[in-house]
């Protein structure tokens, strides 16, 4: 799980549409025919008709099949838009061997399939269309028919010229490439990380809007609150210890006080306070976060290893968005669980990781392209027994978006067969969570002052 937490620095190429190709090839197509038509009548020289007619009048059926058989908007994949530009090539260089190879100038269009191939392919694609380009003008350089020219005459260059042409062609296609892929690879670069911006915003803009709703659900829930505790307590006092309402009023208390516990965490959370300038062992912070869990059930298991590069345990800060984000997430793999929660917290010189696993159902395929967008409510199966039902789906959603605000790097799976359940794992950078002292002065291992959890 954490190779796909690193994953980061490939770029994914987006298919070329089929449209696109047609253009450029009708656009290449027109400039073979007035050519064609210049030098055999307006030039008066005698041209191949044809074989070059056939050449270029395959090419127009098959340009007019595909528009009509697909869609212009359909993405080519890598191996179609290759044979395409393929194509486009050999039929180039065909034209090129009935008129006059190398030394015909239009052989300069040679580098076209290449650049195309550099701007809409990967890389490994566009090193086989440049090879496929150097093979073909490789051999109308050497094998071809006489460049048309005036009549009683033959134009003839020596060799050594045309292996020049076919060198300084090759140089062409070469720098043309590197350059073409390397602006477009730098544009794919700035694209991605423009998405990730504009959805990091539309994420933020929506927990925003969501921390108001708390402040308001806060404010309005604490009055009637207060008075269901009131009559709760009113009730015990006037029923006999013996009564079988008394476990259910006990019930009803507990619960009360759970929520205006989570009331006052959540305006805790809002104000930045709780204990947030101490430090304490990361086994004590997660004690702290699954002491309300542990009467919900299941069995809830929490192992901190000491330093796996020598050092003890780290301690890292009492941050108030690390105990909501990670407490909801306990909160679901105990609601899920059959029988135990394992959280598991680990550390090396640079990172904290921590892992969260149950027994449960795990997640549904359906789930994982949607794990941590809002309203996503359900795993796989059916929920346990007395669990929520009626959730807006919002819990992963506001614990993603608090860690990823705390610099956690955060991955969904399920465990590998033959065990069940679910996997959430953490990962930290070490400077983000390590506190030392009281004084707001973080831990340094990189050099630069980093900014408080939270921000």
């Amino acid at each position: 799980m954490k190779e796909r937490l690193a994953q980061s620095s490939d770029h994914a190429f987006r298919p070329l549409r089929l449209g696109t190709l047609n253009r450029l090839r009708w656009v290449s197509l027109s400039g073979q025919f007035v050519a064609l038509l210049y030098v055999g009548l307006v030039l008066g020289f005698p041209v191949p008709v044809w074989p070059c007619a056939v050449l270029v009048l395959f090419s127009v059926c098959l340009t007019v099949f595909l528009q009509f058989r697909y869609p212009p908007s359909l993405g080519l994949r890598t191996v179609p838009a290759m044979l395409l530009l393929a194509y486009d090539a050999l039929q180039l260089a065909a034209l090129l061997f009935f008129t006059g190879g190398l030394q015909n100038p239009f052989a300069l269009m040679f580098i076209v399939p290449v650049m195309t191939s550099a701007i809409a392919l990967p890389l490994g694609s566009t090193v086989l269309m440049a090879s496929l380009v150097l093979i073909l003008s490789g051999v109308i350089a050497v094998f071809h028919w006489p460049l048309p020219w005036y009549p009683g005459e033959t134009f003839i260059l020596p060799q050594l010229y045309n292996v020049a042409v076919w060198f300084g062609l090759a140089v062409c296609v070469v720098y043309a490439t590197i350059c073409a892929w390397r602006v477009t690879l730098d544009e794919r670069r700035m694209h991605d990380a423009m998405a990730s911006a504009d959805v990091g915003l539309a994420r933020g803009q929506q927990l925003v809007a969501l921390d108001g709703m708390a402040a308001a659900a806060a404010h309005a829930l604490g009055t009637p609150l207060s008075t269901i505790a009131v009559a709760a307590r009113e009730l015990e006092r006037r029923l006999p210890e013996d009564d079988a309402m008394a476990p259910e009023i006990e019930v009803l208390k507990t619960e009360t006080d759970r929520c205006r516990e989570i009331l006052s965490r959540i305006s805790l959370l809002r104000a930045g306070k709780d204990e947030i300038y101490e430090s304490v062992p990361i086994s004590q912070f997660l004690e702290e976060i699954v002491e309300p869990f542990r009467s919900m059930g299941p069995m809830i298991l929490t192992r901190s290893a000491a330093d796996r590069d020598g050092g003890g345990e780290p301690q890292i800060l009492r941050s108030p968005a690390i105990r909501y984000g990670l407490g909801n997430l306990i909160e679901n793999a105990v609601e899920f669980a059959a029988s135990t929660v394992d959280l598991r917290a680990m550390s090396t010189v640079r990172e904290i990781e921590i892992l969260v696993e149950d027994d449960g159902p795990g997640f549904s395929s359906d789930v994982f392209a949607r794990l941590g967008h809002p309203y996503v409510t359900d795993r796989r199966g059916a929920r346990p027994v007395g669990s929520r039902q009626d959730g807006l789906g919002l819990g992963v959603f506001i614990a993603k978006t608090l860690l990823e605000r705390t610099g956690a790097r955060i991955a969904f799976q399920n465990r590998r067969e033959p065990e069940k359940g679910a996997a959430i794992h953490l990962i930290w950078p070490r400077e983000a969570l390590e506190f030392v002292g009281r004084g707001g002065k973080q831990s340094n291992f990189s050099g630069h002052r980093n900014p408080p959890v939270g921000q």
